[in-house]
């Protein structure tokens, strides 16, 4: 045809030159996407993954005595507290030849408020505790002295000491298993008068809890 080598006049039974152009949309409908087409049809595709709650990843930390919580049935995990105190004699208190409680008045720490500034440490959870300290003695030559480690009121340590010399010092070490709520005081049985020396540096005991037992 005349024109032909332009390209002018080719027919391909397509006169339009839009009729190809399509535009895509979408449409949300709770978990399904509606993906259309113009002039066409159209696909739905679900994005659904069998959790629609946009909150219940969302999980909550909590600390209930030794126990961390997690929210939403998480679980729980114990751990180990902090027990541990230091307190010394601060001024000298006089034997009087019987049974006495010793005083600790001067403390130099106390993490978990289980120590009363005194005499007694109560114990905040069951396990395996130390207690170690020193004890300075200003007594008569050849006094004997008892000294005790006391839980509720009962002996479960005992040391045995006489003196050859006016001052005396010893050390002492013991591990408990304890209870909740027990009650820890060191006490003193001298057969002659005296005193402990107030001094925090010669005379002083500290605890700490070494292991729990309820894990």
């Amino acid at each position: 045809p005349t024109g032909l080598s332009d390209g002018d006049d080719v027919n391909d039974a397509d006169a339009s030159p839009t009729n190809e152009i399509q535009d895509l949309s979408s449409v949300v409908n709770g978990t399904d996407r509606t993906i259309n087409i113009s002039g066409g049809s159209g696909t739905v595709i679900s994005v659904a993954d069998n959790d629609n709650s946009p909150s219940n990843e969302i999980q909550l930390l909590s600390k209930s005595g030794n126990s961390i919580n997690l929210s939403n049935g998480g679980g729980s995990v114990l751990i180990s507290e902090l027990a541990a105190f230091r307190s010394g004699v601060g001024k000298d208190h006089a034997l009087t030849g019987g049974v006495s409680l010793i005083i600790f008045e001067n403390v130099d720490y106390d993490l978990n408020n289980d120590f009363d500034g005194a005499s007694s440490f109560i114990a905040p959870f069951e396990g395996i505790y130390n207690f170690s300290g020193t004890l300075t003695l200003n007594v008569d030559s050849g006094a004997d002295s008892e000294f005790y480690v006391l839980v509720d009121n009962v002996p479960e340590h005992l040391i045995l000491m006489t003196s050859s010399e006016n001052i005396a010092s010893f050390s002492f070490s013991v591990d408990l298993l304890l209870f909740p709520n027990e009650r820890v005081q060191l006490g003193i049985n001298s057969t002659k008068a005296g005193d402990i020396i107030g001094d925090p540096i010669q005379s002083n005991w500290s605890g700490r809890l070494i292991m729990e037992t309820t894990k």
